[in-house]
């Protein structure tokens, strides 16, 4: 639904924004189209920069796949005793260890 929303506003603004540039165009002269078009730019984008967040937290959200938790550092982790049989035996291959 999202593309075909997108595909038609795409369409749209063609039927709109072509036949304007072509009109101005034939009366003002490519020049100063283009003057004006920038200017339409700037009056859209740079609201846009305004409003445009960096960080999800600057919103109050966390990051995608961040929970809020604390994450595990590599210390807490380590300090988890192995389990598997392999590494009671003294094989060394045991708790993730490849060799």
């Amino acid at each position: 639904m999202v593309v075909g929303l997108l595909t038609a506003a795409n369409a749209a603004g063609q039927l709109i924004f072509l036949p304007t540039n072509a009109a101005l165009i034939a009366y003002a002269g490519w020049r100063a189209m283009v003057l004006i078009l920038a200017g339409i730019v700037l009056l859209v984008v740079l609201p846009l920069l305004l409003l445009m967040r960096d960080h999800p937290q600057d919103l109050g959200l966390f990051a995608y796949g961040d929970n809020g938790r604390p994450r595990a550092s590599l210390r807490d982790t380590a300090a988890i005793p192995c389990r598997s049989r392999s590494a009671r035996s003294g094989t060394g291959r045991g708790c993730g260890i490849s060799g």
